[in-house]
């Protein structure tokens, strides 16, 4: 049933590919004025209670219709957004995995959520687990914890031996491992549009090659390409979602396609921690995007309700 639901918010996302995501020449984002976000407010509250009390066809209008009014206000007012949708979110009913963004949202009561790992799972926590060991600058005691318990207890060992820069270039090491020689080549070449270079560890013959495709570009003089955000974000959860728990497609906080949100952080939940949060997940993984499969990714962890938001296309702040 989770692949089920999955999949049909994959199609939901795809549904808005051409909606109100920005676009060249788009009328710039602007902030609405109090009278303005007031009306817009009413109009969102009452299109809701529609969908509500409505049946049939209807309801699945004015429910659509609802999303898109969402994502526009998202696309043109963030602020403006992020309180309307708190109150559609508190004081409607609203599911925050229904709306379209929840980085700027408002919650009223969030509860812990129980991981059930799978076998597929368990056998990938069990591989990071060992090249997470073999590789740590210093030694790491085997965790008698099963699972994501006890890659986290191997991780305070090493949080609490090595500095923040080696934690980090710790896991970003791991998640090439894990990733294989061939898979990062691939997603540069196919995924992110960039020309072959050995400096990237591409092999030699594939730059050769590439020479003759004038497509590809070069990452630090052109932008990736329109689907690369939206594609990394629609095969994301299904490749992370062992570490950090489920995650479904939503949009960025400009409003355009290439986000996820990691519904209740299996990561940080279990390890109650902060600095682990940020030295060996947060930055590692928008190292890996950014220098290495040269698609900028921007992690933005909420500590309060423990949601994660995965933003490709957006360069994190400095």
């Amino acid at each position: 049933m989770d692949r089920v639901c999955y999949v049909l918010a994959t199609l939901a996302a795809v549904r808005g590919f051409v909606g109100v995501a920005p676009r060249r020449g788009a009328t710039p984002r602007r902030a609405l004025s109090v009278s303005e976000e007031a009306s817009e407010s009413s109009a969102l509250v009452q299109l809701r209670q529609r969908a509500v009390t409505a049946t049939g066809v209807s309801a699945w209008a004015t429910q659509w219709w609802l999303d898109r009014r969402l994502e526009g206000l998202l696309a043109r007012d963030g602020e403006a957004y992020g309180r309307i949708a708190t109150r559609l979110h508190v004081e409607e009913g609203v599911a925050r995995s229904a709306l379209p963004n929840v980085e700027n949202v408002g919650f009223a009561h969030l509860s812990n959520a129980t991981f059930d790992e799978n076998v597929a799972e368990k056998a990938l926590l069990e591989l990071t687990r060992r090249r997470y060991a073999a590789r740590a600058p210093v030694p790491v005691s085997r965790s008698q914890e099963p699972g994501i318990r006890g890659l986290l207890d191997e991780m305070r060992q090493v949080a609490f031996a090595a500095s923040p820069d080696a934690q980090r270039e710790l896991v970003v090491a791991v998640l090439k491992d894990l990733a294989t020689p061939v898979l990062p080549v691939f997603y540069r070449l196919v995924v992110a549009g960039c020309r072959p270079s050995t400096a990237n560890g591409d092999p030699a013959w594939l730059e050769a090659a590439a020479r003759r495709l004038p497509l590809l570009r070069e990452p630090e003089e052109a932008p990736p390409p329109f689907y690369a955000a939206f594609l990394t974000a629609v095969v994301a959860p299904l490749v992370f979602s062992y570490l950090v728990g489920p995650a479904t497609i939503n949009r960025r906080a400009d409003g355009a396609l290439g986000g996820i949100v990691v519904t209740r952080c299996k990561f940080l939940q279990e390890s109650g921690c902060k600095g682990l949060c940020l030295h060996q997940c947060k930055l590692p993984a928008q190292q890996l995007f950014n220098d290495d499969l040269k698609l900028p990714l921007y992690v933005k962890p909420n500590f309060d309700t423990l949601e994660c938001q995965w933003s490709w296309g957006t360069p994190a702040p400095p």
